[in-house]
């Protein structure tokens, strides 16, 4: 906890040492992805960012830092975009223009999020991905699309 949880030393920098190379820096001009994700899960290994080292995010270099503000967010979740969509929008231009079409999920609507069928953390399920089940891939479409049951929806 506290600045030094993820900056490093920097008591040694405020004491009078005055070597800003011992301050961990995040962002552009600073660690690089998988060193700043590192950092991150010295305490977010639990839950939702378990799999994060095997997830695509880590595979394609992203940090968390790239999704989340840490620093005077007033988001929950300290995403670094006002919604959600707008967020993977950035990264996932081909999804974003899908939004547009007439048969679409709605969630440039809000009336539902990427996160709900998607953990951006990863899930440890190499077959489906970043998909949220446990079981058949269908099965995770069923639980909003149950007139369907038998076709499947992947």
């Amino acid at each position: 906890m506290g600045c030094e949880g993820c900056h490093g030393p920097g008591s040694q920098y405020v004491e009078g040492d005055g070597d800003t190379e011992k301050i961990l820096r995040f962002g552009e001009e600073g660690l690089e992805a998988e060193e700043a994700s590192a950092v991150c899960l010295t305490c977010h290994q639990a839950g939702e960012t378990m799999h994060w080292l095997g997830s695509e995010h880590a595979e394609n270099d992203v940090a968390c830092t790239t999704c989340h503000k840490v620093h005077h967010n007033a988001n929950s979740q300290l995403l670094a975009k006002e919604s959600e969509f707008e967020l993977c929008s950035q990264c996932h231009r081909d999804v974003q223009s899908k939004m547009f079409f007439i048969s679409r999920h709605p969630v440039k609507d809000g009336q539902m999020s990427c996160s709900d069928c998607h953990n951006p953390h990863g899930t440890g399920n190499p077959i489906a991905g970043m998909l949220r089940t446990e079981e058949r891939l269908n099965d995770l479409c069923l639980t909003c699309h149950t007139r369907y049951q038998g076709a499947l929806c992947l």
